[in-house]
């Protein structure tokens, strides 16, 4: 498989070519599609980027597209408003899909933005959670005041 750069990527993404930005993408590790999508995001600064995530939400494994679309918001497209809102979103669905110490710390990570999009509360419940999984957790134990 000839190696995809970002320039390829992001030259579809930009001029809207999803299906063959997916066909580029078929073949590849999740985590090197994660890696193109980020980098063509800080490249181009355009939604068409989390709007190709959104497109492959709906036709790939959910799990790893939420993962993309949680690290988009809350990185290359943070300074779009909302975006840690939709990061929020995006964190709490991939919990109910999976309550691991990663997807909870998402959770945790936007409780400590700027933004007060989730609130103490939902965050200490989270927390709670992360102790049962991992009780020397250092983050959920400072969220809960016992670090």
């Amino acid at each position: 498989m000839n190696k995809i750069g970002t320039n390829d990527l992001s030259e579809l993404l930009t001029s809207a070519r999803f299906d063959e930005a997916e066909i580029l993408c078929k073949d590849m590790k999740a985590e090197e599609v994660a890696d193109l999508m980020l980098k063509s995001a800080y490249e181009t600064e355009s939604i068409t980027v989390y709007g190709f995530a959104m497109y492959m939400k709906e036709r790939h494994d959910k799990k790893t597209w939420l993962k993309i679309m949680f690290d988009l918001m809350i990185n290359p497209l943070c300074f779009i408003e909302g975006a840690y809102a939709l990061a929020a979103v995006y964190a709490r669905e991939l919990i109910e899909i999976e309550e691991t110490v990663e997807n909870l710390e998402k959770l945790l990570f936007i409780y400590n933005s700027p933004e007060n999009v989730i609130s103490e509360e939902e965050a200490k419940r989270a927390a709670v959670k992360m102790l049962k999984i991992e009780p020397q957790n250092v983050i959920a134990k400072e969220v809960l005041g016992r670090g």
